[in-house]
């Protein structure tokens, strides 16, 4: 019983319902909604918010192991036992085993959790730079429009020259890229 506990509480720690969601097979929108995979509907109503799922269609709402319980018509023993195989977690049903042998799951555990983290951080820094990319590529854009000069004669404003070289830089690396 204390094993079933332990893995509970690793498998909420290991996997996320972001995760677990995108494995079986939910497509979010922009929005970030999805079909509902527990009733028949064609609108997205299945949104992930602090770790947990909902349903705003037939009213579902629960974390990873619920989703997965769900999902498979099963009870919460199977549920996590499905997803330590699915997910290849470090976490054991069975005997706790010695200190020794839950301090290495733990550390594995605990490991593969850092694992996870790095990525995602590093996921969201692409994500945050592509953005600052593009912000500054918006306001370039707009600035060779609105401060280009109207006529020969007028001195050319900084901010037009300054989008002028950005733009260009960015064309050229553009094509270098394919």
């Amino acid at each position: 019983m204390a094993a079933l506990f332990d893995a509970i509480a690793s498998v909420r720690d290991l996997v996320s319902m972001e995760e677990a969601a995108a494995y079986y097979g939910l497509q979010f929108n922009r929005a970030g909604f999805a079909v509902c995979p527990f009733h028949s509907e064609r609108t997205a109503s299945f949104k992930i918010h602090n770790g947990k799922g909902h349903c705003f269609g037939c009213g579902w709402h629960g974390d990873v192991i619920d989703f997965v319980q769900r999902l498979y018509n099963t009870d919460r023993a199977e549920a996590v036992r499905i997803i330590i195989q699915d997910f290849r977690l470090p976490v054991s049903l069975e005997d706790d085993g010695t200190i020794r042998q839950r301090q290495e799951r733990y550390q594995k555990a605990a490991a593969l959790r850092a694992e996870r983290e790095r990525k995602r951080l590093e996921e969201q820094e692409e994500i945050d730079a592509y953005h600052a990319a593009l912000d500054r590529f918006i306001l370039m854009d707009k600035w060779k429009r609105d401060y280009a000069p109207k006529n020969p004669e007028e001195p050319l404003d900084p901010r037009y020259v300054e989008a002028c070289k950005y733009l260009e830089t960015a064309r050229a690396v553009s094509e270098e890229r394919g």
